[in-house]
C-alpha cells in the first residue's frame, strides 16, 4: 500500500500520485456562501453528527483538530479565491452553534451561578414574581409530551437489563447519599443538597443520548427512565426523610407524606397529561416530534430558573460560598459518578450475558443510565424542601448543579472510551 499523505484541502493522498483538482463551486445569486455546491462540500469534509446527535469529548476533538487544519490551508491560500474560507468559516459557525444547542443546560446552568453571584437583582426579580414556581410542573408536562410509547414497548421483551436497570438506580445507589452526608468538610446546606441529588432516578435525557451514541440501546434507555422517575415518586420521600432525619445532630426533619404528595402534584400528574394528550392526539405528537428540539431548550429554560431565582436570593441574604467549598463540591461531583459507573459495569458483568449485540446493547445502555442523575427532580425537590423546611438556603441548589455538570462530562468520555462495555 502506498504511503498517503495528508492535503489541507483535499484529505489524505498517496504520495507521488496527482492530486484530484479542486472543484471550484459555482456562485448563486445571492453569493458564493450560499451555493449548493459549496454546502454539498461542507457537508462532506465535516460529519453530519455534529448536527445530530452529541459526540464525545474525544470525536470533537478530533473534529476540532480538522477544523484547525482547514483553517490552516485556507489561510496558505488566501490569495485564491474566497470559496475555501467561506466554507471553513460556514462549518465552524454551524459546528459552534451545533454544540451551543447540545449543551444549552450546562452552559445555562453556569451562567445562572454567574448570574446570582455577580448580578443578584434579576433572579430576586423572577422569585417575586414567582415564575419558577412553575418550573417542575412544565418541564415534566413537557417530558409527556415527547414520550414515545411505541419505543418503550420494544424493550419490554428483554426484563433482565430492566431488573437490574431499576434494582440499581432505584434500591442500591441512592444509599450512597448516607455518604455523602458525612463528609466532614461541608456546611449543612450543601451537603443536604448533594444526598438530595444522590437520591434521585437516572436522568431524564442524558442517559439515552450518551447510550445511543455509544452503542447502546435507546428503546431500554427510555424504559429505564419512564420506570425510575414513575417509581421515584415513592422512592424519593422515603430516602430523603430518612437519611435526612437520622443525620447526627444537623439533622433535618422532613415530612414524607407532605413530600410525596408535591411529587405526585409535580411530576407524576404532569407527565401523564402530557402523555395522554400525545396519545389521544396525532397531531399534537406529529407536533411534538416536528419541535423536540425547541421543547428542549424550554425545558431546560424552565430548569434554569429554579437556581437562578433560589441561589440570587440566598446570595442577597448574606450567603458566601468559598472557592475551597465550590471545589470540595466538584470533587465529589466527578468521585460518585466514577463509582456508579465502576458499579455499574461490574454488576452488568455478573448479572448479564454479552453473547449477542443485543446483550453487549443492553450493559451499555445499562451502565450509563445508571451512573446518572437526574437534574429537574432534584431541583424541584429542594425547592419542596424549602417550602418544608424553611432553614434551608438556596445553597442546597449548588451541588445538584455541579454534580450534573460532572456527570455528564464524566460518562460521556468513559462511554466514548468504550469503558463501560
Amino acid at each position: 500500500m502506498a504511503p498517503r499523505a495528508w492535503n489541507a484541502r483535499q484529505g489524505p493522498t498517496a504520495v507521488g500520485a496527482e492530486a484530484a483538482p479542486r472543484i471550484s463551486p459555482a456562485r448563486s445569486p445571492r453569493g458564493s456562501a450560499h451555493s449548493p455546491a459549496l454546502k454539498a462540500r461542507v457537508r462532506s469534509r465535516f460529519p453530519r453528527s455534529w448536527t445530530r446527535r452529541a459526540p464525545s469529548v474525544f470525536q470533537r476533538r478530533k473534529w476540532f483538530s480538522r477544523g484547525v487544519r482547514l483553517l490552516r490551508g485556507a489561510r496558505a491560500a488566501g490569495e485564491g479565491p474566497g470559496e475555501e474560507r467561506d466554507a471553513t468559516a460556514a462549518a465552524l459557525t454551524w459546528s459552534t452553534l451545533a454544540h451551543l444547542r447540545r449543551n444549552f443546560l450546562p452552559y445555562g446552568l453556569v451562567t445562572a451561578i454567574a448570574i446570582s453571584v455577580l448580578a443578584p437583582g434579576l433572579g430576586c426579580a423572577v422569585h417575586s414574581l414567582r415564575v419558577h414556581k412553575l418550573s417542575a410542573p412544565g418541564i415534566f408536562l413537557l417530558s409527556g409530551l415527547s414520550l414515545r410509547l411505541e419505543d418503550v414497548r420494544k424493550a419490554v421483551r428483554s426484563p433482565a437489563p430492566l431488573l437490574l436497570g431499576v434494582g440499581l438506580i432505584s434500591l442500591a445507589l441512592p444509599w450512597s447519599a448516607q455518604v455523602a452526608l458525612r463528609w466532614p468538610f461541608l456546611p449543612r446546606d450543601l451537603l443536604c443538597g448533594a444526598a438530595v441529588f444522590l437520591c434521585m432516578p437516572t436522568a431524564l435525557s442524558t442517559g439515552v443520548q450518551i447510550s445511543a451514541a455509544n452503542g447502546g440501546s435507546a428503546a431500554l434507555g427510555l424504559l429505564l427512565t419512564v420506570c425510575t422517575n414513575l417509581l421515584s415518586v415513592l422512592t424519593i420521600p422515603f430516602y430523603v426523610s430518612r437519611f435526612l432525619a437520622g443525620w447526627g445532630g444537623n439533622g433535618l426533619e422532613v415530612d414524607a407524606a407532605a413530600l410525596f404528595t408535591s411529587l405526585v402534584r409535580s411530576v407524576l400528574v404532569p407527565m401523564a397529561a402530557g402523555s395522554c394528550a400525545r396519545a389521544a392526539s396525532a397531531g399534537v405528537a406529529r407536533w411534538a416530534d416536528a419541535n423536540k428540539a425547541k421543547l428542549s431548550i424550554l425545558s431546560a429554560c424552565l430548569l434554569i430558573l429554579v437556581p437562578l431565582a433560589e441561589l440570587s436570593k440566598s446570595v442577597r441574604g448574606g450567603l458566601v460560598l468559598p472557592v475551597a467549598q465550590l471545589a470540595q463540591v466538584t470533587l465529589l461531583g466527578f468521585l460518585f459518578p466514577a463509582v456508579f459507573a465502576l458499579v455499574n459495569r461490574t454488576a452488568c458483568s455478573l448479572f448479564l450475558s454479552s453473547r449477542t449485540s443485543e446483550d453487549k446493547q443492553a450493559r451499555v445502555t445499562v451502565t450509563v443510565t445508571s451512573s446518572l442523575k437526574t437534574l429537574p427532580s432534584a431541583v424541584m425537590v429542594v425547592q419542596k424542601m424549602q417550602e418544608i423546611v424553611p432553614e434551608l438556603t438556596g445553597a442546597a441548589l449548588v451541588p445538584c448543579m455541579v454534580f450534573h455538570i460532572c456527570q455528564t462530562l464524566l460518562v460521556s468520555a468513559l462511554a466514548s472510551n468504550d469503558l463501560l462495555s
